[in-house]
């Protein structure tokens, strides 16, 4: 077994802010975390209100959460060394070298060389390539972090896998499985190391010391991976389910139906489509649309989300917060449902106002989230709303809101906001432009030009009488018309009947044009061949000129 003593103690950071677990003693907050006949409910509510994270027991509220320890504390104990003790045989039996097999004395068997399925040495190679593909995903496991980069976590990790892999042939090994390990592994270490800091300030009951006994770290996270693994092995699996006359039938199809619906899917596709189909439907019905309207499967980017238990969209910290709701709700992790739904939700604005191009972008690059809480509690909101309330205030701006973050419940629509959609629906149709109306101009042009000829100023009569005393006072002898002060009506009037001609005149001549685009458009047809024919026309053509 890897010992775990060089592993550099990377949880000091981790531990100095756990402030409300180090104002009580160590054996303390173990009594409040486990103590009383009905704790195991009140250890659920706990880790839902995420109250685990500043916890030095988390390790074994998970271990609860996850059926590897029963209830009953009294088995704690026995459940526990079984475990180990399986761990270690398996080990033992599956990571062996061929070099210390002394049982075999056929040297056509028992050499490098040979191909013979019994043979030691061929299936000591094929478990180093499984092993080499292991240790190629363990090297990038959260590089960020140090404590992921150190070779002796990275072997045990490979080891971890590595029987799992052998132990469960059909799903064998699979890409993503060690960032399931990893924070398991992350959360055991740092229960470990508070366990030595407080063993040195007080005297702590056996039993506490066997549970977190540093050296058996890896058969612990081994025990912790298998239970989390039978529950989400499914969305790992890549066989293909082909639909079948028994659950996919012609009156199981709905009317309009989509044409993925029809073909092979695995466990995983299937339950992301329930997801955006049904869970989103429901709560968002806008940016459900939305994202059907740019084509955008949820497969291409929940796979992503769900495999990992949202290990790569959050970091390690909030992570683990997200996982003690998780596992608390029950063994079944239908929290992730809503979790998918509230991520979506949480970034609708975005979404919304967005192309296909970034949108994917966004799904695929998740931004930052200030408050995991908040995603947490839009989750379990979502899956009991009479149990749990929304959160009603996000401590930042949601992507894509310049304004004041809003509720997280999308509007609904009521008869206000339809006929404000009606109002501005036709301002818009008032303020078209001006061209689409040409003959409507017209007509307007014209009936103005009449009531000015018909109907002139009263100012106009009127002006005759003053004009002849301007003009006798000011000495000018030159003949004054009565009908003089009708001209400026005249001339308007005119001016009128004139647009209105060349506004009728542009309007005839863009219809002769498009005409004649439309008889250009047209084939043309041969001539007759006939040369009485074409006098004859030429005939009538001249009888119209003269």
């Amino acid at each position: 077994m890897v010992s775990v003593s060089n592993i550099a103690t990377t949880g000091d950071a981790f531990f100095s802010n756990r402030n409300a677990s180090l104002s009580t003693s160590y054996s303390q907050e173990w009594r409040q975390l486990f103590g009383g006949d009905d704790y195991y409910t009140s250890l659920r509510a706990t880790a839902i209100e995420g109250h685990l994270r500043s916890s030095r027991f988390r390790s074994v509220c998970w271990k609860l959460f996850l059926d590897v320890l029963p209830e009953e504390q009294e088995q704690w104990a026995s459940v526990t060394k079984r475990l180990r003790e399986q761990y270690y045989h398996l080990k033992k039996q599956y990571i062996i070298n061929p070099r210390h097999e002394a049982n075999i004395p056929d040297v056509s068997l028992n050499n490098p060389l040979s191909q013979a399925e019994e043979s030691p040495w061929n299936k000591y190679f094929v478990d180093e390539e499984l092993k080499f593909t292991i240790r190629q995903d363990v090297m990038r496991t959260f590089p960020e972090i140090e404590f992921f980069q150190v070779c002796s976590l990275q072997t045990m990790m490979v080891n971890i896998l590595f029987c799992y892999a052998r132990k469960h042939p059909e799903l064998a090994y699979k890409q993503g499985m060690h960032e399931i390990l990893a924070p398991l592994i992350f959360v055991l270490h740092c229960d470990h190391q508070a366990y030595l800091h407080a063993k040195e300030q007080e005297s702590l009951p056996e039993h506490i010391g066997f549970m977190l006994e540093p050296n058996a770290l890896e058969s612990d996270a081994f025990a912790m991976f298998c239970e989390t693994m039978e529950t989400i092995d499914p969305w790992y699996q890549t066989k293909e389910l082909y639909p079948t006359k028994a659950n996919v039938g012609i009156a199981n199809v709905p009317l309009f139906g989509k044409s993925s619906d029809l073909k092979p899917s695995t466990v995983l596709v299937n339950k992301l489509n329930r997801m955006q189909d049904c869970l989103l439907k429901k709560v968002d019905c806008a940016l459900y649309y939305h994202l059907q309207q740019m084509n955008i499967p949820p497969q291409i980017y929940g796979i992503r989300w769900v495999r990992v238990l949202f290990g790569r969209e959050f970091p390690l910290q909030d992570l683990l917060v997200l996982w003690d709701a998780i596992f608390a709700i029950n063994t079944n992790f239908d929290l992730i449902d809503y979790m998918f739904v509230s991520m979506l939700s949480f970034i609708r604005h975005k979404l919304l106002d967005s192309d296909y191009n970034e949108c994917l972008l966004v799904l695929m690059r998740y931004p930052p989230v200030t408050d995991i809480f908040y995603l947490i509690q839009n989750a379990l909101h979502y899956r009991d709303p009479k149990t749990y309330p929304a959160p009603q205030h996000y401590l930042g701006t949601l992507p894509g809101c310049i304004r004041e973050p809003m509720a997280t419940q999308p509007a609904q629509r009521t008869p206000g906001n339809t006929l404000d959609r009606v109002a501005s629906l036709r301002q818009q149709i008032a303020r078209r432009p001006k061209s689409l109306a040409l003959s409507a101009g017209v007509k307007k042009a014209s009936e103005k030009s009449a009531a000015d000829v018909t109907s002139p100023p009263a100012e106009s009569i009127r002006r005759p009488l003053q004009d002849r005393q301007i003009s006798s006072s000011s000495g000018d002898t030159s003949p004054l018309n009565p009908f003089n002060a009708l001209q400026p009506s005249a001339r308007t009037a005119r001016q009128a009947s004139t647009s209105a001609r060349t506004a009728q005149q542009s309007h005839v001549g863009a219809s002769t044009k498009v005409r004649q685009m439309v008889d250009m458009s047209k084939p043309k047809v041969e001539d007759r061949g006939t040369d009485g024919w074409h006098r004859r026309h030429e005939s009538t053509k001249a009888k119209r000129i003269f």
